[in-house]
């Protein structure tokens, strides 16, 4: 069995989405003769809120996560030291950090790190160096330890970096740095992970200089293999039980304030914000349930019966504009806030609706790349999925998967319809087994094996 350092700065017991995808992971490498090394933050540290980094950071703890961490696993949680800037500094501190296009994570991890990082490779001489990002700043501290120990970096990229535009870049010069930064990324790793096809594409596209062969796909999965067994998944007619509950599981990363940002036009804006730029434009107005309301609203205008007789959940954080989105659209007798719970609770609380909601972003000119982790949850729960997405990987996966209904977010009559459907009951899904299966955490587990042994220090 060889060891790999395995660099996850978001892992159990933090509770974010991003800590799952790693724990997965490490939950089934060794039976690939793989033993993960784990590097990551200390508890105390991962709950702070550090500037804009509230994903990654500011997150409460969830120990039931940490029972599917195999006990012969080591980790090791360096403690991470935020910055306290002076005011005699501010002006320092804001043209260091202004052309900066990653958030400052590793800087203030980085010294814990390296005055542990010799003694952790001398003691367990791993093979590999696995990273995962976000945080953005996370592959160059991973590129800073690979250089010292001679390690391979196997990156993970579970997210866009470069053409990431949930907000506008500074100036174009700041996507240029940001462009070039990623290539260096590519440049100093072994292999490149997307989590689905068209991201890796697009890092290819994006990247001609680097070898195509570089980029490889291994999207995320689920653990439950119960609907492996399944033929088909009833759902009882409205009658029957008189009520039925519509739950959506987690966050929607939509922020007006960024929004804004992305869609005011230039000349609308003042001083520097007038330099924004963006290569791609994101709408995360879509990733919000305002268009699933719509055509819940224009059901209820054509069912009345049904007004009563429908619950939307959400479980999962509760900002401000999704309250003032429920009571704009007239729906805070419908809706339900739960607030953040812990995993286990959330996938217990997901099994007792009748049906799970996902929303894609809308990309100019662009398919959406995104496959959240909440729709392989969805899938385990044997629920109808409905799926408010776009052209893209979220829509593919419902369809081929045959555990879910697709809403055109820009079509309110015919999504309502869709809806009616739904709701009113009495049809069958029938999982597609055979597409399933390649996306169970054992062979994702297995692809990700095959890729650290071919990439292990010679």
């Amino acid at each position: 069995m060889i060891n790999v350092l395995f660099i996850a700065v978001e892992f159990p017991p933090l509770n974010t989405t991003g800590g799952k995808r790693p724990l997965k992971f490490v939950k089934y490498l060794r039976g690939f003769g793989i033993n993960p090394i784990v590097l990551t933050v200390d508890e105390t540290g991962g709950m702070k809120t550090f500037n804009s980094v509230k994903s990654s950071f500011g997150a409460k703890p969830d120990y039931g996560l940490l029972r599917e961490l195999p006990a012969e696993v080591t980790v090791y949680r360096v403690p991470i030291d935020f910055p306290k800037f002076q005011c005699s500094r501010r002006r320092k501190r804001s043209l260091r950090t202004y052309f900066k296009v990653t958030d400052g994570v590793a800087e203030a991890w980085e010294k814990n790190v390296m005055a542990e990082i010799g003694k952790i490779i001398g003691l367990h001489k791993p093979q590999a160096v696995y990273v995962t990002y976000p945080p953005s700043s996370a592959p160059s501290l991973a590129i800073k330890i690979s250089k010292k120990s001679r390690l391979p970096i196997i990156l993970d990229m579970r997210d866009a970096f470069s053409r990431w535009c949930t907000k506008p870049y500074r100036s174009r010069l700041h996507y240029r740095l940001a462009h070039n930064l990623e290539e260096k990324w590519f440049r100093e790793s072994a292999c490149v992970i997307g989590i689905t096809k068209t991201l890796a594409d697009d890092f290819a596209e994006l990247h001609p200089g680097i070898d195509k062969n570089k980029f490889h796909v291994i999207p995320n999965g689920f653990d439950d293999e119960t609907v492996l067994t399944v033929d088909e998944c009833r759902v009882d007619p409205l009658g029957k039980k008189g009520h039925f509950d519509i739950g959506y599981l987690g966050s929607f990363y939509y922020s007006p304030e960024r929004w804004a940002g992305m869609f005011t036009p230039w000349w609308k804006k003042k001083g520097r914000e007038m330099l924004h730029y963006t290569p791609r434009r994101e709408d995360t107005l879509y990733k919000t349930p305002l268009y699933f309301f719509k055509a819940l609203n224009k059901l209820f205008e054509r069912r009345g019966d049904l007004a009563d007789k429908v619950g939307v959940h959400f479980v999962g954080e509760n900002p401000q504009w999704l309250l003032d989105m429920v009571e704009d659209n007239g729906l805070l007798r419908n809706c339900f806030f739960h607030g953040q719970v812990g995993y286990g609770e959330s996938l217990s609380m997901g099994s007792s609706f009748d049906a799970l909601l996902t929303t894609g972003v809308k990309i100019e000119n662009f398919a959406d790349y995104c496959m959240p982790s909440k729709l392989f949850d969805y899938v385990s729960l044997l629920k109808p999925i409905i799926g408010f997405v776009f052209e893209g990987e979220q829509k593919e996966f419902i369809e081929n998967s045959g555990m879910g209904f697709i809403c055109n977010p820009d079509d309110t009559a015919g999504s309502s319809n869709v809806l009616e459907k739904i709701i009113d009951g009495g049809y069958s899904l029938r999982p597609n087994k055979a597409y399933l299966e390649k996306f169970t955490r054992k062979n994702l587990t297995g692809r990700l094996a095959e890729l650290i042994l071919d990439k292990k220090r010679k």
